[in-house]
């Protein structure tokens, strides 16, 4: 498992309160993955192969926080796939985009070949990046249907923010004042009430919703809208993952990462 976790306002959050609210999505995400952490935030980015804990304290993610910022992706990591170093953790960037993705990309090979797509850190991850980039999101969602393994991604794609699940939860929801309004997404709904809690003080009663399977969302401060059909039927109760269902197990429990092509 990975976190993902990330924000877009209408009017820029101030800087202090821009590095608090991704402070927390990184404190409470780690439990999902410590190995590494990363940001990404007024149009930079930082990643290091050290824990959230260490991360939120250093000046590389300090310095993401000079200005006020709308748009904010956060990552940590429990490696599936790649080496160990910088370079592996995210965020990725390629051209006019930068994602964040929790999961495991089975088909490496035949995706690589299929999409002539390449991951030059050698984490499966990067491929999602990749392909956004070359093809944009017309063909996303088929991409990402493509895939055997459980994922989530979250990518700003030409300034814009999308989110796409297939299999791992993603739980997002929206704060509005008079002044301006902000859409939060998390990995969990835990974290995603743990860091709001600790950014602005907010009582337990928000309106947080599970995102759907295999719908690709655009996500704008105070909308949250489908661009892409599903491809593989899905009830709402099935939206959310059962984490004791049989595809977890498999991803997750009887994969040896470091034995899987880098």
């Amino acid at each position: 498992m990975c976190s993902i976790g990330g924000f877009i306002s209408h009017a820029p959050l101030e800087r202090h309160t821009a590095k608090r609210l991704c402070s927390a999505l990184l404190w409470y995400g780690a439990e999902r993955g410590s190995q590494s952490s990363g940001c990404f935030a007024s149009g930079m980015s930082a990643k290091k192969a050290i824990t959230p804990a260490a991360f939120i304290d250093s000046s590389d993610f300090f310095n993401l926080f000079q200005t006020d910022t709308s748009i904010a992706l956060t990552h940590t990591r429990q490696p599936t796939s790649g080496l160990l170093g910088d370079d592996q953790a995210q965020p990725f960037s390629c051209g006019n985009t930068i994602t964040v993705h929790n999961g495991m990309l089975l088909n490496i090979d035949e995706l690589k070949k299929r999409w002539h797509i390449t991951k030059p850190s050698g984490v499966d991850s990067e491929l999602l990046t990749t392909f956004l980039s070359q093809q944009g999101t017309n063909k996303f969602a088929e991409f990402v249907e493509s895939t055997e393994g459980v994922s989530a991604v979250a990518a700003i794609h030409k300034n814009q923010l999308y989110l796409m699940r297939s299999g791992n939860p993603t739980f997002i929801t929206t704060l509005t004042w008079p002044d301006n309004a902000v859409t939060i997404f998390a990995s969990t709904e835990e974290m995603l009430h743990r860091a709001i809690h600790y950014t602005w003080l907010m009582p337990s009663s928000l309106n947080i919703q599970g995102t759907q399977q295999h719908i690709l969302l655009h996500i704008t401060p105070n909308k949250i809208k489908p661009v892409s059909r599903r491809i593989r039927p899905t009830s709402f109760a099935s939206s959310y993952l059962d984490l004791s269902d049989d595809i977890y197990g498999k991803y997750y429990s009887s994969i040896d990462w470091r034995k899987r092509e880098t």
